[in-house]
């Protein structure tokens, strides 16, 4: 087994855990976004907003999936169905690929109060 340069070792070490770190704070952005949403639909947007950014600044794509649906949602609420059945479609594209079959369940939901709304003008 080579002997990998002690400078290169603490390089990848730093990188590993700067990964933990901006992973861990975007799901707790993540996480303050959907404790705010009944409160304060609007903030909670500009949070998944925040993070989608934070995501694409840091490469970080793990979380797109919740990102997604938590924009998709706001998006239902304030009547832009465009909008919302592209950031839709994005959740059900990564939740599909990642095999998280409840959180499919939690956009396909969305949509079809989406569906409802569209077919019952108000």
């Amino acid at each position: 087994m080579p002997k990998i340069p002690k400078l290169v070792f603490l390089c990848l070490l730093f990188s590993c855990s700067q990964f933990g770190i901006s992973q861990s704070s975007l799901q707790q952005m993540i996480e303050k976004a959907d404790a705010v949403y009944d409160e304060n639909p609007a903030e909670s947007f500009a949070l998944y907003e925040k993070a989608e950014k934070k995501a694409l600044t840091e490469n970080t794509h793990s979380l797109n999936g919740e990102i997604q649906r938590g924009k998709g949602r706001f998006l239902v609420l304030i009547g832009q169905y465009d909008a919302a059945t592209v950031a839709l479609n994005k959740a059900i594209l990564e939740f599909t690929k990642n095999g998280k079959d409840e959180s499919l369940a939690s956009v396909y939901s969305i949509k079809s109060i989406m569906l409802e709304r569209i077919g019952d003008p108000k």
